[in-house]
């Protein structure tokens, strides 16, 4: 029998836990239209857990209810804790870590033994991962020089809230789509994909555009996807191909354009260990 340590335990429970839900539209000569994935499970109930040993003060780490808390933060919390000094760099909008599956939200990062031009350096939000249909995901650090206003016959409503954004090549399928994510709570129409991580709700957007209520810096569009048949990404992680990790959302969104470190090597750099050294050996100078 495999005994799992106390922390191992709770990031397994609530890995148990997980919330599919994904959102993609397509950006047509006219206009825009939704497809739905997924399905929402049960939330987790449990008592009260405390993720550090109690001082003085008292236990400033407790949680009162775990049915309100997102387990990847909580995952994240276990992992910055019992990591030591390879976290120290972590802040609360800036983190990182490997994680042992495939999940919604999560995070693929081409390795470094990746001989595939195509997915060099990538890094993949998968916005749905299904065993049964397969996974659906968007690059996040290729972008074309293109705004949203150059795609072509946009109607002019959707040019004029979002003309200015930045068009990213979400991967070689489906060229002709168009996938928007952001971090905009409170979006009509938006699935949540992870915590403070959204994905579609393009009308909700352009209303809030219309407002001048919406930051662009939060919003993504992505021209395009990757997608991996049932088993085939699985397949392709234990060849070594991919590394899963989840980051914070302000990594996903933030314009990935003229970096001064690429957000392949952040990444790696974040998540520590081996994965920081396989970062600096293969950064550009």
């Amino acid at each position: 029998m495999v005994l799992l340590s106390s922390h191992k335990f709770l990031i397994v429970f609530y890995a148990l836990c997980i919330l599919h839900r994904s959102l993609s539209f397509h950006l047509s000569s006219r206009k825009f239209s939704f497809k739905n994935y997924g399905s929402v499970g049960p939330k987790s109930k449990g008592r009260d857990i405390s993720l550090g040993a109690a001082d003085e003060a008292g236990d400033s780490e407790t949680i009162n209810d775990v049915g309100n808390v997102d387990w990847r933060d909580f995952r994240a919390k276990l992992v910055a804790q019992y990591s030591g000094k390879e976290r120290e760099n972590w802040t609360e909008d800036r983190w990182a870590h490997d994680i042992g599956q495939i999940e919604n939200g999560c995070l693929l990062l081409a390795s470094d033994v990746m001989d595939d031009d195509t997915f060099w350096q990538s890094v993949i939000l998968v916005l749905n991962h299904d065993p049964d249909n397969g996974t659906f995901g968007i690059v996040l650090n290729r972008p074309t020089g293109a705004h949203v206003c150059n795609v072509r016959d946009i109607v002019p409503a959707l040019r004029e809230a979002f003309g200015e954004a930045p068009l990213y090549l979400g991967g070689p399928m489906g060229l002709d789509e168009v996938n928007v994510v952001h971090a905009v709570e409170g979006v009509e129409g938006a699935i949540e994909i992870r915590k403070g991580l959204y994905h579609g709700g393009v009308a909700g957007l352009q209303e809030r555009a219309e407002q001048g209520q919406l930051d662009l810096a939060k919003v993504r569009f992505e021209a395009g996807h990757a997608a991996w048949n049932p088993g085939q990404l699985e397949q392709e992680i234990e060849k070594g191909w991919w590394y899963p990790a989840v980051c914070s959302p302000e990594l996903v969104v933030r314009p990935c354009i003229g970096l001064p470190v690429p957000l392949w090597c952040q990444i790696l750099d974040l998540m520590g260990g081996e994965y920081a050294e396989i970062g600096k050996k293969n950064r550009r100078s």
